[in-house]
C-alpha cells in the first residue's frame, strides 16, 4: 500500500514523497491479471526501503505534478513499482497549463482549479 504526498513549507520549499510499503517481488508480473501464486516466483521478498522510494525536493521547474502517471524512469530507477499507470495525458495537460500560466506572469491560487 503506497501513497504519494506533495508538500509545501513556510520557507517556500516544495516536495514530493512516495510513502508506504512497496513490495520487492521475486519477479514482476502483469498486474492486470492474476499471477500464478502457487509457483512462488512472484512472491513478495521484502519491501523497498523508505530512502529508496521516489521523492523530489525543490525541483528545477519549480513545480511538481502527480496525476496517476509513471513517476520514475525504469532505465534509472532500480525498484519495480508496477506498470498500471495512466497514460500521462493528464500530467502533460497539467504541465502545459502550468507552463502557460507561468509564462503570463505571477501564478495565483485562484488560477489552479480552472
Amino acid at each position: 500500500f503506497s501513497l504519494n504526498f506533495g508538500y509545501a513549507d513556510v520557507d517556500g520549499h516544495i516536495g514530493y514523497v512516495m510513502t508506504g510499503e512497496v513490495p520487492k517481488r521475486g519477479k514482476p508480473g502483469v498486474e492486470q491479471y492474476p499471477l500464478p501464486g502457487w509457483t512462488g516466483e512472484h512472491d513478495w521478498q521484502t519491501f523497498v526501503a523508505h530512502q529508496d522510494l521516489p521523492k523530489a525536493f525543490d525541483p528545477p521547474d519549480g513545480y511538481l505534478i502527480s496525476a496517476n502517471h509513471k513517476v520514475v524512469d525504469y532505465d534509472y530507477y532500480k525498484h519495480y513499482l508496477g506498470q498500471c499507470w495512466k497514460s500521462g495525458y493528464r500530467a502533460r495537460a497539467i504541465k502545459g497549463k502550468l507552463q502557460q500560466i507561468i509564462s503570463e506572469g505571477r501564478v495565483l491560487p485562484e488560477q489552479m482549479p480552472k
